[in-house]
């Protein structure tokens, strides 16, 4: 059996911010609300049309691993467990959701 981490979240768009970093790479923080609970999701480097879809109130469709990372604050270490996304897909897409799902359906098989 081939280990996998791979989660699948459907959710709206609660709140979101953008960090820069002194390498120039950019990733957008956003939380996604799903079944009454807040999800942290992060997008790497996210092309125009995807930070474009990162708007407040958006549903969308998140794949992706889920990772711990962890980081300095203050002096002191801190960690965040996050939905780290690979696809970003807005729900209204039906095509695009579908063949996100056969992609997933398709790595679990392989």
């Amino acid at each position: 059996m081939t280990e996998t981490n791979i989660a699948i979240l459907m959710g709206t768009v609660s709140g979101f911010r953008r960090v820069e970093f002194p390498s120039g790479a950019a990733t957008i923080l956003l939380d996604l609300a799903s079944n009454g609970r807040m999800v942290p999701v992060a997008l790497a480097d996210p092309s125009a049309e995807q930070a474009g879809l990162v708007v407040e109130g958006a549903e969308l469709l998140v794949v992706g691993p889920v990772l711990r990372r962890y980081f300095r604050v203050a002096g002191a270490t801190q960690s965040r467990t996050e939905i780290v996304a690979d696809v970003l897909v807005p729900l209204r897409r039906v095509d695009e959701v579908e063949a996100a799902m056969r992609g997933v359906v398709e790595m679990l098989l392989a």
